[in-house]
């Protein structure tokens, strides 16, 4: 989060009574990327109100890590430059102007991101009844992966959650659940009955020919 951000963060917690305002679930959904077919990944991290409470929702933080689901480096996949991008649809702020930024203080490497996002339009309200976008990652498969799954999780000490309305607790509760699953897969090669479907229809067609 931007220091800027952070401080008005605490200075709001202080002058503040302790009353939350609503509380939200992040999501990241499974996902696999094709080996020699698909070079760079984008995925997205949504948002969903889990209470009837209007968040007003105004800045976030969010920090993801990356690793192997089995113990060793991350070679095969990796976050790549510009890291984050602001979503094409189901934004959280929808038109409002906004600015995302990289984290200053957690630069970005190949297996962490820490990006933020500050609101400079009309508070918004994360829907209960719908996943809405707050970034979409990018990430590189590198060409001499091979078949490999790694997960994608939140940093639950640098994840956070501003409400911009005054007299309540600026941070909102958030269940930030248990990652995702990315998996790196060959393109599966065609069944035996597919390749032999192409010689036998010739032969069918230069049968027809020759009646």
């Amino acid at each position: 989060m931007h220091r800027a951000i952070f401080f008005a963060v605490c200075a709001f917690a202080i002058v503040a009574p302790s009353v939350t305002r609503g509380s939200i679930r992040l999501h990241v959904f499974d996902t696999s990327g094709m080996l020699g077919l698909d070079s760079t990944m984008r995925v997205d991290v949504y948002a969903q109100g889990t209470d009837d409470e209007d968040e007003q929702l105004w800045a976030y933080d969010i920090a993801v890590t990356l690793r192997p689901s089995r113990p060793g480096p991350v070679n095969g996949l990796r976050f790549v430059a510009p890291y984050v991008e602001k979503p094409a649809s189901q934004y959280v702020f929808g038109g409002e102007p906004t600015t995302f930024s990289l984290s200053q203080s957690l630069p970005p490497t190949d297996s962490t991101l820490m990006f933020s996002v500050l609101n400079q339009g009309a508070l918004v309200d994360v829907p209960r009844d719908q996943l809405v976008r707050l970034g979409t990652l990018l990430l590189e498969i590198d060409p001499a992966a091979t078949p490999s799954s790694y997960r994608l999780e939140f940093d639950r000490m640098n994840t956070l959650f501003a409400s911009g309305e005054i007299r309540v607790d600026p941070l909102i509760q958030t269940d930030l659940g248990n990652g995702a699953t990315i998996s790196l897969l060959f393109l599966p090669e065609p069944s035996s009955a597919a390749t032999l479907a192409v010689p036998a229809a010739a032969i069918f067609l230069r049968r027809r020919r020759a009646a």
